[in-house]
């Protein structure tokens, strides 16, 4: 395979040309956009990473850029990898753990029914539910839709946290109530 490279360097908004030995033509360094058109036709835009399919060994490449860039593109007679899909991503997390504590009545949630535990609270971090360990069996929690088998199950003797602001609801499917303890962590 023959590679040659082309760089271009607008000092501000231009457009240049050049003559492409390959049929394949990939850009591989740009800060932005470029428009270009091959052999005159209309105009298209592309990114760093992407490859045009010139159709032809050799062509003339018009390239126009709407900013000050450099542009650095790679021809070849053969099929180049095209990396659009590639991304370099860096995340800046910040976790705040919560500030208050908002200890909610203890809730005895009936045989075979959903009850809910928590409303909606924008400030909540988390919720914090116990089951205590002599409770008749497990709970299931979501939405006002929850069920015996539609939820998180929170078995008996056990705590759970939820990242959660929206409400909660406990569904009991054992024959007897069951106490639920209820915590909210805030960030006020």
């Amino acid at each position: 395979m023959s590679l040659t490279d082309n760089k271009i360097v607008f000092a501000g908004a231009g457009t240049q040309e050049f003559h492409a030995h390959g049929r394949f033509l990939r850009i591989r360094d740009s800060v932005g956009s470029v428009f270009i058109s091959i052999d005159g036709a209309t105009e298209i835009e592309r990114e760093q990473g992407e490859q045009i399919d010139t159709g032809k060994q050799s062509t003339r490449v018009r390239v126009r850029s709407a900013i000050p860039q450099t542009v650095i593109f790679i021809c070849s007679s053969d099929r180049q990898d095209d990396d659009r899909a590639n991304a370099n991503i860096s995340l800046a997390v910040t976790i705040e753990s919560g500030n208050d504590n908002n200890d909610l009545p203890k809730v005895s949630v009936g045989a075979g029914v959903a009850v809910k535990v928590a409303d909606i609270n924008l400030l909540r971090k988390s919720l914090r539910l116990s089951v205590p360990s002599d409770a008749a069996g497990f709970v299931t929690i979501g939405k006002s839709t929850v069920t015996a088998i539609r939820g998180g199950l929170v078995e008996e003797g056990t705590t759970d946290y939820i990242d959660t602001t929206g409400e909660i609801w406990v569904f009991n499917p054992n024959a007897v109530a069951v106490d639920v303890y209820v915590m909210e962590i805030n960030k006020i």
